[in-house]
């Protein structure tokens, strides 16, 4: 649980309390041990994993739910590492991409560094490392200047379920306009963190 002190424009301190929500996680591995040693390994971290054999296997998940982390071999059957990364990195540039290869060249770990992975490891690599990868992202999403829209979006519904769903006492209560607030509503409706 994180407690998140701020002051608020209608005056005075105000805090959230959040719990760390899980990760969502895929782990992109030919090798089937391996895929699933991490799969098993990374779920105890709290985080919801799934392991993919190809990168067209992710490529599928990926489009209907992001992940938060991406763990990918760089040599894949089919569609290769790389193009899946450059794919994943396109529709959802937030999620964190780290490269895992049994053939770590200069000339690609600076290519994907350069594209914006979060990481690149060579193989074998120890489970230590895994760890820190995953904690790392998990930092980097719980931060407050990383998640301040998240702040936003539960102080908004906080204050509202506070005030009985009364939007004009909400809207006061957070010194925003009520235009304001309906447009954030309506915007958390769709996106399914309001009915």
């Amino acid at each position: 649980m994180r407690q998140f002190v701020y002051d608020s424009p209608a005056g005075g301190r105000r805090g959230i309390e959040m719990t760390e929500r899980q990760l969502h996680v895929c782990v992109v591995e030919d090798e089937e041990r391996l895929r699933k040693l991490l799969v098993r390994e990374i779920g105890e971290m709290n985080a919801t994993v799934v392991g993919f054999e190809t990168a067209e296997e992710a490529w599928t998940q990926a489009q209907a739910t992001p992940f938060d982390l991406a763990i990918v071999d760089l040599n894949l059957p089919g569609e290769g590492g790389m193009q899946l990364f450059e794919r994943l990195h396109k529709k959802s540039p937030e999620t964190a991409v780290v490269i895992l290869t049994g053939y770590g060249g200069l000339d690609s770990a600076v290519q994907a560094l350069r594209w914006g992975a979060a990481d690149y490891l060579t193989k074998p690599c120890t489970l230590e490392q895994i760890r820190t990868v995953v904690e790392r992202v998990r930092s980097r999403q719980a931060a407050p200047g990383g998640t301040l829209e998240e702040l936003e979006r539960e102080q908004i519904l906080a204050t509202l379920r506070a005030n009985g769903g009364n939007k004009p006492k909400t809207a006061e209560a957070l010194g925003i306009s009520l235009r304001t607030l309906y447009n954030k509503l309506h915007a958390y409706k769709a996106q399914g963190y309001w009915k």
